[in-house]
């Protein structure tokens, strides 16, 4: 099983990587840094949670998973 700091930075690493590039996506549609910035803020922080849930969610899902 894996440890909550494990799980978290997951999420960062993860994160980081997607947010970049929807600032990129959020930037090219509005042409606008200020928009584009607070979307990327929301984004970053929304997705990062929601992700925290869905690891931890799958820790608990034995489908899949070989007994040793």
């Amino acid at each position: 099983m894996a440890t909550i700091s494990r799980a978290l930075m997951k999420a960062i690493i993860f994160r980081v990587l997607v947010t970049i590039l929807g600032f990129i996506v959020a930037y090219a549609v509005t042409r606008d840094i200020s928009i584009s910035l607070r979307i990327f803020v929301v984004h970053a922080i929304a997705a990062t949670i929601l992700y925290m849930v869905y690891e931890k969610i799958w820790e608990k899902i034995r489908w899949g998973i070989r007994k040793e």
